[in-house]
C-alpha cells in the first residue's frame, strides 16, 4: 500500500511545480516570534472546521424537518395483535356442521315398509316377476330401490335436523326444499271445488259451443286458406306498371271484403239467432259473452290481413324468381334531365300501398251483438294490425326495393357518357366551333362525330331487363339521337351557308 502511495506521489509531483521545503522552526528559545499567530497557523486545520460547522447545520436542519414531518403525520395504529386462537370462526363453524351432519347420518334408519316393495312390483307385468330368469334382476332392482331409499332418508334427516351454515366448504350440500305450494286439503275442498267449476262454466265463454261453431266457420276450407289480395302469381303476368298494381290491389281489397261480409258474417251472425240460447245469463254475462265473441272474430280477421301481409312480403325474399316486373322508363323530360319514369319514390310506393290497403281492409266489420241489436249505433270489431308488425314489414319492404332498384339505377349512369348532348357542354363546343374559322375537312370530322354518337346510341338496346324492372329506354334513346343529329344539322346547315357565301363571291 505504500508503494503504491509513494508512486502516485511521486506521478502528481512530477506534473506540478516543486514543493518548498518545510520552514524551520527557530531554535533560540528567546526568539520574539514563538507565539505568532503566522507561525501557528494551518488552513486545512481551518478549512475543516468550517466544513464541520457546516454539516453540523445540515444535520440539525434535516433533524427539524423530520421532527416537524413526524408531527403532521397520522398517528398509525398499534402493533397488530395475536388471535386469542389460531382456528377462524368459519373453519370452527364448518367443522362443526360436518361433525353433527356426520353424527346424523350414522343414526339409525327406519327400514322401508314391505308395502311398499309389493306397490312397486305391482307396476311391473306379473310374468315378468315371475319369470325364474328375471330373478336375479328383481334382486337387484331390490337392492337399488333399499339403497336409494336409505340416502334419500339420510338426506332428508340432515335437511331437516342440521341448518346449513353460510360458510364456505358447505356449498354442494343442498338446502331444504321448500314447502309445495297448493290446494288446502286441511278442510273439505268439495263445495269449493264444484263452486268453482260452475263459475268457470259461466264465465269461460270461449268453453261455448257457439266458440267451437265461429271457430270451425272461419278454419274451413274457404276461408282457413284465403287472402284478401293473392298476388303470388304477379311475376307470370308479365311487367305491370305501378298505378295498374295499385289499382288492382285496391280493387282486389274491396272485392275480398264484399265477398266476406255477404258470405262469412252472415253465417257467423246465424249462429246467435237464437235468442234462447242466452236466456240463463244475465245483463252482464251476455256483454261478457259477446264481448268473447268479438275478441274472437278480432283474432281471425288479424290473422286473415297478417297472412295476406306476410305473403306480400315473402315475394321480396332472397328467391328473385317470384318478385313483381314494374314497367319503367327512362326519359328524356322538358330540362333535359335524363330521369326514370316513373320515378323511382313511385314504385316504392306502390309496393307499400299494397301493405297499407289491405291493413286497411274488414275495419268495418260490425260486433255481432250491435248487428242484432239493430239500432243506430254501430260498433266495428278491432281488426288493426299491430303497428310493431306495419313498420318491421315496411321497412322490410324499403331495403328490398331499394337493393332491387340499384341496377337500373347503375344502367341509369352508363347514359352519363352522354350528357355532354343535354348539359349545354356540346352546344356551346358548336358554337364556338361555328365562331371560328375551320376547313371543309374540320366541318366534316365534327359532322361525322356527331353522327357516329347518334348511330351508337341508336344501336343501344330498347329494352333492358332486370330484376324487379323491365326498363324501356326507347324515350331516352330517340331523345339523345336526336340531339346528336340536331348538332350534326346545325354544322352541315352552316357549312352550306358558308359554302353558298363562297360561290357568290
Amino acid at each position: 500500500m505504500s508503494m503504491r502511495n509513494e508512486q502516485s506521489h511521486r506521478s502528481s509531483s512530477e506534473g506540478k511545480l516543486p514543493r518548498l521545503p518545510p520552514i524551520a522552526a527557530p531554535t533560540s528559545p528567546s526568539s520574539r516570534f514563538d507565539k505568532s499567530h503566522l507561525r501557528t497557523h494551518r488552513r486545512s486545520e481551518n478549512m475543516q472546521g468550517l466544513l464541520t460547522n457546516k454539516l453540523y447545520e445540515i444535520a440539525l436542519k434535516g433533524k427539524e424537518d423530520t421532527e416537524e414531518s413526524l408531527k403532521r403525520r397520522p398517528i398509525s395504529a398499534g402493533e397488530p395483535e395475536m388471535p386469542s386462537q389460531m382456528m377462524s370462526t368459519e373453519r370452527r363453524i364448518r367443522l362443526n356442521y360436518q361433525f353433527m351432519k356426520k353424527c346424523v347420518q350414522e343414526g339409525p334408519v327406519t327400514p322401508m315398509a314391505n308395502e311398499w316393495w309389493d306397490t312397486i312390483l305391482t307396476m311391473i307385468p306379473a310374468k315378468l316377476v315371475l319369470s325364474p330368469q328375471l330373478q336375479p334382476h328383481i334382486k337387484e332392482l331390490y337392492d337399488e330401490i333399499i339403497a336409494e331409499y336409505d340416502t334419500s332418508i339420510r338426506k332428508a334427516m340432515v335437511q331437516h335436523i342440521l341448518v346449513k351454515p353460510k360458510v364456505k366448504g358447505v356449498e354442494g350440500d343442498e338446502d331444504l326444499p321448500d314447502e309445495v305450494l297448493g290446494i288446502d286439503y286441511s278442510s273439505p275442498w268439495r263445495e269449493s271445488f264444484n263452486a268453482a267449476r260452475e263459475s268457470i262454466r259461466q264465465n269461460l265463454h270461449i268453453l261455448h259451443p257457439s266458440m267451437q261453431t265461429i271457430l270451425g266457420i272461419c278454419q274451413s276450407k274457404n276461408y282457413s286458406t284465403m287472402l284478401i289480395t293473392d298476388q303470388s302469381n304477379l311475376r307470370t303476368q308479365g311487367s305491370i306498371e305501378c298505378e295498374h298494381l295499385k289499382n288492382n290491389v285496391t280493387l282486389d281489397c274491396e272485392k275480398t271484403e264484399e265477398k266476406l261480409m255477404h258470405s262469412w258474417f252472415p253465417e257467423v251472425v246465424n249462429v246467435f239467432i237464437d235468442k234462447d240460447m242466452l236466456k240463463h245469463m244475465s245483463s252482464s254475462q251476455v256483454d261478457a259473452f259477446y264481448n268473447c265473441v268479438s275478441t274472437l272474430i278480432s283474432n281471425q280477421l288479424k290473422d286473415l290481413i297478417n297472412r295476406t301481409i306476410t305473403a306480400w312480403t315473402d315475394l321480396f325474399h332472397k328467391d328473385k324468381s317470384c318478385l313483381p316486373l314494374f314497367k319503367m322508363e327512362l326519359i328524356l323530360d322538358d330540362d333535359d334531365h335524363m330521369q326514370f319514369y316513373p320515378a323511382l319514390g313511385d314504385v316504392e310506393a306502390a309496393v307499400l300501398h299494397v301493405i297499407s290497403t289491405v291493413a286497411g281492409t274488414m275495419q268495418h266489420v260490425p260486433t255481432v251483438q250491435s248487428w242484432l241489436a239493430g239500432g243506430n249505433t254501430v260498433t266495428h270489431v278491432d281488426a288493426a294490425v299491430d303497428n310493431d308488425v306495419l313498420l318491421r314489414c315496411t321497412k322490410f319492404l324499403k331495403d328490398a326495393v331499394n337493393f332491387n332498384l340499384q341496377q337500373p339505377i347503375e344502367y341509369l349512369h352508363s347514359f352519363d357518357k352522354y350528357s355532354a348532348l343535354v348539359s349545354g357542354e356540346s352546344s356551346a363546343r358548336v358554337k364556338q366551333f361555328i365562331s371560328s374559322e375551320n376547313s371543309f375537312e374540320n366541318y366534316i370530322q365534327e359532322i361525322e362525330k356527331f353522327r357516329s354518337l347518334a348511330r351508337e346510341i341508336s344501336s343501344l338496346p330498347t329494352v333492358a331487363h332486370f330484376d324487379m324492372v323491365q326498363l324501356d329506354c326507347d324515350d331516352l334513346k330517340r331523345g339523345l339521337a336526336t340531339k346528336a343529329n340536331r348538332f350534326a344539322d346545325q354544322l352541315l346547315q352552316m357549312l352550306a351557308e358558308e359554302h353558298r357565301t363562297e360561290n357568290r363571291r
